[in-house]
């Protein structure tokens, strides 16, 4: 519980991220995934999670 509630002060709502929000949402599905799998380290898949959320709010 601690964990998340450290991240409530950045959230913010879906809408928020305007019409890229599915788009974002795909990646990080994915990242959870090629973690939980083992496709990726957690720290290389949230590295390049970020790296392509960035560029989809630019």
């Amino acid at each position: 519980m601690p964990g998340f509630a450290g991240q409530l002060p950045s959230a913010r709502p879906r809408s928020g991220y305007g019409a890229e929000y599915p788009e974002i949402s795909r990646v990080i599905h994915t990242m959870a995934t090629q973690v939980l799998t083992g496709v990726s380290r957690p720290e290389r898949a949230a590295a390049d999670a970020e790296a392509e959320i960035d560029r989809l709010l630019r």
